[in-house]
């Protein structure tokens, strides 16, 4: 409205109304972004709040199946609305139960691929332009494609 208005002429005392209107619709639009901005930033926290919960869970998984296993976890200090970093742990937790069971070797096996007997898991974040990126890895045999099918995976 008040564009609409600044494309009349007033003179004298509805020039210093408009003026004064103009500069207080200004100053309601700065406070207005700073609150939204203020929110926002209380309704961000780190995801290292969520990734702290899997050392433990590896360590207990990777004893279970007698594995031995580090975790390695960097960008814990990532930011992810509280919403998100809550739906992200079952996710989570089942992409790291499939590295443990089905990425991850024993120790004969990567014994025999001429690798470390300890096995390697990592779990990062990033910020990359307005999202945030997760990345679970690790150093074991990786998946096979084609037992998985053609429904899932493009063939060479």
């Amino acid at each position: 409205m008040l564009e609409k208005l600044t494309q009349f002429s007033f003179e004298g005392q509805a020039a210093a109304l408009m003026a004064g209107l103009a500069e207080t619709l200004s100053r309601a639009s700065r406070y207005a972004t700073e609150l939204q901005r203020a929110t926002l930033s209380t309704r961000m926290q780190p995801v290292g709040r969520l990734f702290q919960k899997f050392p433990r869970l590896v360590r207990e998984l990777a004893k279970e199946l007698g594995k031995d296993v580090e975790l390695l976890i960097e960008g814990a200090e990532t930011e992810v609305d509280r919403v998100v970093v809550d739906s992200l742990y079952d996710p989570l937790v089942h992409m790291l139960r499939n590295s443990l069971d089905h990425g991850v070797e024993n120790e004969q096996e990567r014994i025999a691929a001429g690798k470390s007997t300890k096995a390697v898991i990592s779990l990062k974040a990033w910020q990359e332009a307005s999202s945030v990126m997760i990345e679970v890895a690790d150093d074991g045999r990786g998946l096979n494609a084609r037992s998985l099918g053609p429904r899932r995976w493009p063939r060479d």
